[in-house]
């Protein structure tokens, strides 16, 4: 298992989405901010799983989708 460092923009990005979906159900808000940490486990688990980061090109920084 590999370590996923969350960049601070990320982690703020995760916040004011969950404020945005808790206007209206805070039940959803919930929901998807499980889905991005869920996510972030699989990439935990099986670091090749996501797609290498286009705009940087290296590797070891990898990125996953989640679809509504």
């Amino acid at each position: 298992m590999v370590r996923v460092n969350w960049t601070d923009q990320a982690l703020d990005d995760i916040e004011n989405i969950a404020l945005f979906i808790e206007k209206d159900s805070p039940k959803y808000a919930n929901i998807q901010v499980q889905r991005f940490f869920d996510k972030a486990e699989i990439l935990a688990t099986y670091p090749n799983a996501g797609r290498v980061v286009p705009e940087l090109d290296q590797v070891h920084l990898r990125e996953l989708f989640i679809t509504l």
